[in-house]
């Protein structure tokens, strides 16, 4: 069993080509008036031509556009992060030590803090109460 279209070319069935179709929805008109219209079409057909054209043109123009844009902001960034860099030259080294001593110290300082917490709440409930 093929799995083929069945074969249209006996039915009487004949597609129309778009002047044809055209033509049959046209009401009559004088030879004047075909003229005018054909000289019409033909420069609809130029200006929708030059309309294609310079609708690619200004995609083009617009790319364009979109591509200095984002060079400009992409040096404009670069410029202000290598501003703040230079200002902050003299407070990178200790900001780096500061940083580093405060890592490795993390876990110490919250020992120390969790053992003197408890220190001092004991000492807190040992001390006699003194209000009468």
């Amino acid at each position: 069993m093929d799995n083929e279209l069945p074969d249209h070319t006996n039915s009487g069935f004949t597609p129309m080509e778009p002047s044809d179709r055209l033509a049959r929805h046209k009401p009559a008109t004088s030879s004047v008036d075909e003229e005018a219209d054909s000289e019409s079409e033909s420069d609809v057909s130029l200006d929708l031509a030059s309309t294609a054209a310079s609708g690619s043109e200004n995609r083009l123009y617009l790319r364009l556009a979109l591509y200095a844009g984002g060079n400009i902001l992409t040096l404009l960034l670069v410029l202000g992060l290598w501003t703040v860099w230079s200002l902050l030259a003299t407070f990178r080294n200790p900001m780096l030590w500061a940083l580093l001593c405060s890592t490795a110290l993390q876990d110490v300082k919250e020992d120390l803090v969790v053992y003197l917490n408890r220190k001092l709440t004991q000492e807190r409930c040992a001390l006699p109460d003194t209000a009468e």
